[in-house]
């Protein structure tokens, strides 16, 4: 692999167990994040679930990730439990999380689930979304 190429995929750590979101970068495998561990953004005792049931991860040229991932814990309703997280700041952090409201929308619609996302060389993101409007009498 040449030194400006990089892959972004998903593989099974034996060691660790689960299927696990890597970046490699040359010679150089960082782990970007994995299944089982505190999903950054969210309320503590929330945690990353198996990875690839929501699209594959992206990278660009700056090495910077992008992924979605189902999430579980306290407080995560299992209606809204995808997102999608990115290191483009630096540090991982969430993009949109599961249950996000979405601007410019109906009062309430929110993030039902988010996938496929996509890293552009300047940072910018695109991911499809699913929404769903707010079902409370309130609405």
């Amino acid at each position: 692999m040449k030194p400006a190429h990089r892959i972004v995929f998903l593989a099974t750590l034996v060691s660790v167990g689960g299927l696990n979101s890597l970046s490699a970068l040359g010679q150089e495998i960082r782990i970007i994040a994995v299944d089982g561990t505190r999903a950054p953004g969210m309320p503590a005792g929330v945690t990353f679930q198996p990875f690839g049931l929501a699209g594959l991860p992206s990278i660009n040229a700056a090495g910077q990730v992008a992924f979605a991932a189902s999430v579980r814990g306290p407080g995560v309703d299992p209606e809204f439990a995808i997102g999608v997280w990115s290191d483009r700041g630096g540090d991982l952090g969430p993009v949109i999380l599961p249950g996000d409201i979405l601007p410019g929308e109906p009062a309430g619609t929110r993030v039902y689930s988010a996938a496929a996302p996509y890293i552009a060389g300047s940072g910018n993101l695109t991911w499809r979304a699913q929404r769903r409007p707010r079902t409370d009498a309130s609405n």
